[in-house]
């Protein structure tokens, strides 16, 4: 962990999560190091990490209309805007 991005944050106080995706041992070997480069992502894996942050993003702004009341559950369970 204290390699990581992240690490810094939560040593001052402030509150941080990671996305991780496991790799081949030759990723792992050169993470975060100077011989960490482009070779070594995968695009599935990046892809699938732009994806989970999308979905986060997303579930962020329904949270927030429903804290808000612009928002409502239909009784199908998805979320219904009911105001601009």
């Amino acid at each position: 962990m204290g390699n990581s991005d992240f690490h810094p944050f939560l040593t001052k106080g402030f509150r941080a999560a990671s996305l991780d995706v496991a790799g081949d041992s030759r990723a792992e070997a050169v993470y975060h190091t100077e011989h960490d480069t482009m070779d070594y992502i995968e695009v599935a894996a990046l892809q699938m990490t732009a994806d989970t942050v999308c979905k986060v993003i997303c579930r962020l702004e329904e949270m927030q209309a429903f804290a808000a009341g612009s928002m409502q559950l239909a009784a199908d369970g998805q979320s219904v805007r009911t105001s601009g």
